[in-house]
């Protein structure tokens, strides 16, 4: 009975305004409830203000729905475990600020004793459970994105381990749309712009809308407005909308190309994975590539970044990765050899001549197909005896 009569401590009026402010316009969303606070306090935590983080639980804990204990330790659960995730994007001290000045004005029966990663273990399951979400966030950019960290694999094993598997999967206390809520913030406010294009590309994935997407946005630079933060390096949501628009558009064309094309596939590919382009400028010239192109060999996408073997029109053979490919058939490879059989009546063996990175000329390309690597590895090639063969004409 004693703990009713503590007064609650007051909430500073141009603070008070501004949660009002970022309240009011998620009624214009189809967010929820609970997912303008939970922006509200990414931001402040990930800017320069993790103290006020008491100001918004009091705020918070002053409405009508959270006037019982249980309510409020909803409320504590579901920031701590937004503070949790903020973790691993902007780092521990400004997160244990944060959930210092919430403990310090809570009421002692408000308390919430729960520990959410009590029995987490590193293993496999926590593995599957990262990569699961990494990928839904990421898509076809998940590969290309690790493979960021291939010469950096502690920084690759604490983005799937850690920062996916222990932090951002963690489903026990808030959703997928909470938790990409609190990581976009989390990036924004700190005025990362790869990242950021980054993780607005993951909320329309995860089903965000744009009008949503954008509204959050307006609500994170009226933050750090507030904040004194800069944020001038940030790409627009429609540059991203873009971008997502001529991948939809290369995939729904897919389907109706001829057989025979690879150069759509390789070349519009390759350059809607390119996280170091600017967005915008990646999906135009993606949209270019889509309207101008013409028919060659679509199976070819199938290759990419495989063994091959390459007949030419004079009879020589090559064989290496396929690093990439265009509308006329030119071809690059890398790892490359030419491999010269030679008939069993000459006494010089065959060979593998080393060639490295090569380029072939795709009018001369007679046949491509795929190497089975296990088997074309257990082969002596200098052992290999044949008839030469002749050249080609393309009738």
């Amino acid at each position: 009975m004693a703990s009713a009569t503590l007064a609650t401590p007051a909430i500073r009026p141009d603070v008070s305004a501004l949660f009002q402010s970022i309240e009011r316009a998620f009624t214009t969303t189809s967010l929820g409830d609970n997912h303008w606070y939970l922006l509200t306090l990414a931001a402040l935590v990930g800017g320069t203000e993790p103290l006020l983080a008491d100001q918004l639980y009091l705020h918070i804990i002053n409405k009508p729905d959270c006037q019982q204990s249980d309510q409020r330790q909803k409320v504590v659960r579901t920031l701590r475990e937004a503070l949790v995730k903020l973790v691993s994007i902007i780092g521990v001290c400004k997160p244990l600020e944060a959930i210092l000045a919430i403990a310090k004005v809570e009421r002692p029966e408000d308390r919430d004793y729960s520990f959410s990663r009590k029995d987490w273990a590193n293993n496999s399951e926590n593995h599957a459970r990262g990569m699961d979400w990494l990928r839904k966030i990421y898509t076809h950019n998940t590969d290309k994105t690790l493979a960021l960290f291939d010469a950096h694999k502690d920084f690759r094993w604490i983005s799937t381990e850690i920062t996916y598997g222990l932090y951002l999967s963690d489903r026990q206390v808030v959703d997928d749309i909470d938790t990409e809520v609190v990581v976009l913030v989390g990036i924004m406010i700190q005025n990362l712009p790869l990242e950021t294009a980054w993780h607005i590309r993951g909320s329309r994935r995860i089903g965000i809308s744009l009008e949503d997407v954008k509204t959050m946005m307006d609500c994170v630079r009226k933050l750090g407005e507030f904040m004194g933060t800069k944020l001038d390096r940030i790409p627009s949501a429609d540059d991203i909308e873009k971008e997502l628009r001529a991948y939809t558009r290369f995939v729904d064309a897919l389907p109706a190309l001829p057989v025979e094309e690879p150069e759509l596939l390789l070349r519009t590919t390759a350059l809607l994975h390119d996280n170091d382009t600017n967005p915008s400028e990646r999906s135009i010239t993606a949209c270019r590539t889509l309207d101008t192109f013409y028919p060659t060999t679509m199976a070819l996408n199938h290759y990419l970044h495989k063994k091959v073997s390459v007949l030419t029109l004079d009879g020589r053979t090559m064989v290496g990765i396929l690093e990439s490919c265009d509308g006329s058939m030119n071809l690059v490879l890398s790892e490359a050899v030419e491999r010269i059989i030679r008939p069993r009546e000459e006494d010089v063996p065959s060979e593998e001549v080393p060639l490295g990175l090569y380029i072939i000329r795709g009018d001369s390309v007679a046949i491509i197909g795929r190497v089975e690597e296990e088997l074309d590895a257990s082969i002596d090639w200098t052992q290999v005896r044949g008839e030469v063969l002749g050249t080609t004409k393309h009738v």
